[in-house]
């Protein structure tokens, strides 16, 4: 059997993958900000008016999406921190999360838009399923295939399971009711900060020695 390495085989380079990802999600970040409406308005309190009329939809689409895109970036680093290798189903799976992270900004531009139907909650929810799922597989993959460094954390792999998979929960959850109540599905995502802390604990319960 060949003892030849998973970068020889297939020749990815780790570096320009890191680099390339954080240029895309530097740049889906960017264009969040680009399609934010600009305020107008013939008088000064005219144009605060029109700010605040952007407050519950473009301008809360926007910081909620852009929460959502560092909260990815912030995990895509931890993880690639502690890889040593890539392969051909590693870069796979990376690309499929930059896809779902430049889909991103299209979707928050809907929910903002189309918000109180069906489909602007569903698609915004499809992506954010679609790139947990493609991260995790990710995770997955690259601890099971011995693609991390051997100084990696015995517990990389489950933390980012324990703590992407309760957000996974909630946004799968919330397609079926955006069938129902598109604003109720919206709302569902607020009990994400909630959720991550009590899962969190829980683990850190469960890691606990016993006595």
């Amino acid at each position: 059997m060949s003892s030849v390495t998973p970068r020889t085989v297939v020749g990815y380079d780790l570096a320009r993958t890191i680099t390339f990802s954080d240029a895309v999600i530097a740049i889906a970040m960017t264009l969040l900000a680009l399609e934010l409406p600009v305020p107008t308005g013939d008088t000064a309190a005219a144009a605060w008016d029109s700010f605040v009329s952007h407050l519950d939809d473009e301008y809360l689409s926007f910081l909620i999406s852009f929460a959502v895109i560092a909260a990815f970036w912030f995990s895509h680093h931890r993880l690639f921190r502690f890889v040593a290798r890539l392969d051909r189903t590693a870069a796979l799976f990376n690309v499929i999360c930059l896809f779902a992270i430049v889909t991103l900004p299209f979707a928050s531009r809907v929910v903002a838009v189309d918000g109180q139907y069906t489909f602007g909650p569903v698609l915004y929810a499809l992506v954010i399923v679609l790139y947990i799922s493609s991260y995790l597989l990710m995770v997955r993959h690259v601890d099971r295939a011995g693609l991390l460094a051997p100084d990696a954390p015995p517990g990389l792999a489950s933390d980012n399971f324990w703590g992407l998979g309760s957000v996974l929960a909630i946004f799968a959850a919330s397609i079926p009711i955006a069938f129902v109540a598109p604003s109720t599905a919206e709302y569902s995502w607020l009990l994400i900060p909630v959720v991550s802390i009590v899962v969190d604990r829980v683990r850190q319960r469960r890691l606990r020695p016993s006595g």
